[in-house]
Formats: structure tokens, sequence, C-alpha cells
């Protein structure tokens, strides 16, 4: 499927979904990452923001201002469910209308990347709202994860494909590099007994043991040159 058409369709049962491992890990990886970065006062810009499931982390860190983006409308109505005064946009193509231009401190994306189909473009605009020395933080299924099979999900019993791409991070690397964004940090975290009980919630335990000791994700932070 279509990720947009995709995220519509399982934005219904998002939120209430059994423990889901890369979600979990996901979002472990994304606080990890964030700990180091300053937002308040800060501007925000979250894209691929789905339901907001970041949004409690993030807000509570207290930025001045919190945008979101994503491509299904479906994840974005869940979204202003949980916080109606949200700032947040349905993404068509990789502009980001409303982030001012140079004025943004802090662009995340979580479990997103994969998706689209020009990275080169997206870092691009990412790059044009970003300040000098302004942040981007990255989470995603590990290319060599993804490379073994499919991003799904389940819907009525039927296991829903969502078209995703592979590619290695030293890509990721080169078109940041192009658009002034150095790297700081980059994490790879294996499938190892931390995460088994993320595995054993979801009751994915033959799942746990068949990827132990490969990546599940990435997470990279990059710095806009100043």
């Amino acid at each position: 499927m279509d990720p947009a058409a995709a995220y519509d369709l399982w934005s219904a049962t998002y939120d209430s979904q059994a423990d889901n491992p890369l979600v979990a890990a996901g979002d472990q990886l994304a606080g990890e990452l964030l700990a180091a970065i300053d937002l308040g006062g800060k501007v925000v810009v979250d894209v691929g923001c789905g339901t907001g499931r970041l949004w409690n982390l993030l807000l509570e860190r207290a930025p001045a201002r919190l945008l979101g983006y994503d491509v299904s409308e479906g994840m974005l109505a869940r979204l202003r469910d949980k916080y109606p005064q949200a700032a947040a946009e349905k993404l068509d193509g990789y502009r980001l209308p409303g982030a001012p231009e140079a004025g943004c401190d802090l662009v995340i994306s979580t479990l997103t990347l994969g998706y689209l189909a020009d990275v080169d473009a997206a870092l691009g605009e990412w790059s044009r709202v970003l300040r000098p020395g302004g942040d981007v933080v990255i989470t995603d299924l590990h290319p060599d994860m993804a490379a073994r099979g499919e991003r799904s999900f389940v819907h009525e019993g039927r296991t829903m494909s969502i078209r995703h791409y592979v590619r290695p991070v030293a890509a990721l690397e080169a078109s940041a590099a192009r658009h002034d964004l150095e790297k700081i940090r980059l994490h790879e975290p294996v499938v190892d007994d931390a995460l088994r009980p993320i595995y054993e919630r979801a009751r994915a335990v033959d799942l746990f043991e068949r990827t132990k000791g490969a990546p599940l994700l990435y997470g990279i932070h990059l710095r806009k040159r100043r």
C-alpha cells in the first residue's frame, strides 16, 4: 500500500495496538537523542508526526511552537483529537508550509524516512527551514532489517504491507552533507536482551530470536552548519 492510504487505514487502531517492538524501541532511541538538545522556547517541526506519539515528550520540554506534518489525514485527525490546539498539516510532497525559513530550531522525523521516495528533497527542505546551528533528529528502521522483509501492520486479520525504500545509512549521511547538515551522533542499536521485554509484551519472541544480533534501528543527530 501507499503510505498515506496505509496509515489512513491503520489510524483507527494505531494508538491502541499492543506493544510494537519497532515503535517502542524507536521512541526510546528518539528520547535518548533528544536528551542532548534544549527545546525550551524553540520552534520544533515533527515530520511524520502521525497521531502525536512523541508529542507529550516534546511538549514537556516547553518549546515555543510545535508544528506537525504527515501524509495521512487519518493520523492527523487522531492527533487533533488528543491535542485540539495542534498546528498540524497534511503533507503534499516535501514542502513544509507554515514553517519559517531559517526560523526553526529542530526537525524531528521518527520511523518515516524509509517511506520517502526522495530523501535528498526532504533533507533540502528541512535544511531550508532550519536556522544555522539547528538540529535534525531522525530514527528509522535500519536498512539491514528493512532488507529482510516488509513494513506492515495487521488490519482485520490481514497483513497489510506498506511501500518503503531500503537505503544505506551512508547514503543518508552523504545527502545530509550536501545540505550543510553535519553528523553529530549516530546510533545503530541491535536486537539484544535489553530489547527482549519489548518483544515479550508484543508476543513476538519468535521474531526476537530470528533477528537477535541484527541492527533494528538507526538514529542520527545532525546539525546545520553555521
